[in-house]
């Protein structure tokens, strides 16, 4: 029988004499290249900045184990970050595990209270040699807890507000107020940008901030260390040189964070951690309070890439994962 002529088998390889096009539009490169400097700029600001700190801490022969401490938790905080930004399952399991968190979060917070104090200051839980000041890790845990617990359509979305009370309630007990003020300003960031009804949503801000006051009110007897409250003070007299470094290092991680977060990362709750981070490095500028990432501690570094983490789990589903 005649056979007749059997189709050409595909090739298994292709080549074209062309240049060949690209899988992804220009606006999409650009933003996966935006996105990308981000990730760079966040997760080395900090670590940058407690290079700065512990620099100047060198300078005028103060410890500095607590930096290098710092930096080692850095930089797997940097890791972990890393971790998030290219697993969608991990972001995805933070996020079914937002009640869990919250209560964690509140937890430690109040243990601070059982633990030893520093002249009848509890704000720091004993991890062997070294204290963790605790709210400088987990708050920004809270924040985004309660914006996962907000967005939800059933009765937990109330734990939100019992959860914000209750890490404001531990801070005027600790007491620690330049948290409580950072955790004021994210929450009210938070809550303005929310669907709640306006009486709840503005009577919460309120709440959160006569919280704050009630904890700027209570006189505290702990004397500043040098080499965590004093840096940008022992900064500016090494020159102006150093001073405007250590300003750009504690001023850079919340600007970056927020107003230079890309496209795919815009959130109401990025924005609220970007409040409480420019929060709490505004409040160093203005008292005899801790200087995050600059100043020496794993709190604030602990603190900082939780907030990068975080945010990474807010990415719109066109984001890469």
């Amino acid at each position: 029988m005649p056979q007749t002529p059997s189709a050409p088998r595909p090739a298994l390889v292709r080549y074209s004499l062309g240049p060949r096009m690209s899988d992804t539009s220009p606006n999409q490169q650009l933003d996966r290249a935006l996105y990308r400097g981000w990730l760079a700029m966040v997760l080395a600001i900090p670590l940058v900045a407690h290079a700065v700190g512990a620099l100047v801490a060198w300078r005028f022969g103060l410890r500095t184990s607590a930096f290098i401490v710092g930096a080692s938790v850095g930089a797997v905080g940097a890791l972990a970050s890393l971790v998030v930004a290219s697993s969608k399952a991990v972001r995805k399991a933070l996020s079914r595990a937002a009640p869990i968190v919250a209560a964690v979060c509140v937890g430690a917070l109040f243990a601070t209270l059982l633990a030893p104090g520093r002249d009848d200051v509890h704000r720091w839980l004993p991890l062997g040699p070294f204290s963790l000041h605790v709210s400088a890790a987990l708050s920004p845990w809270i924040l985004w807890a309660a914006s996962t617990l907000l967005a939800r359509r059933d009765a937990l979305a109330y734990a939100a507000f019992a959860l914000l009370f209750a890490a404001q309630g531990a801070h005027y007990l600790q007491p620690d107020t330049a948290q409580s003020w950072a955790l004021a300003a994210g929450a009210s960031m938070l809550l303005y940008a929310s669907r709640i009804i306006a009486p709840i949503r503005y009577g919460t801000i309120a709440i959160m901030a006569a919280f704050a006051l009630a904890t700027s009110m209570r006189p505290t007897s702990l004397e500043p260390v040098p080499e965590v409250e004093g840096v940008l003070s022992l900064a500016e007299s090494l020159g102006s040189g150093w001073w405007v470094g250590a300003v750009l290092c504690v001023a850079g991680f919340p600007f970056v964070l927020g107003r230079w977060a890309p496209s795919r990362l815009q959130s109401p709750t990025v924005h609220a951690l970007a409040a409480y981070a420019g929060a709490i490095a505004l409040s160093s500028f203005t008292g005899d309070y801790p200087v995050p990432w600059l100043g020496a501690g794993a709190g604030h570094m602990l603190g900082a890439y939780a907030m990068v983490a975080l945010s990474l789990t807010k990415m719109r589903s066109d984001a890469v994962g």
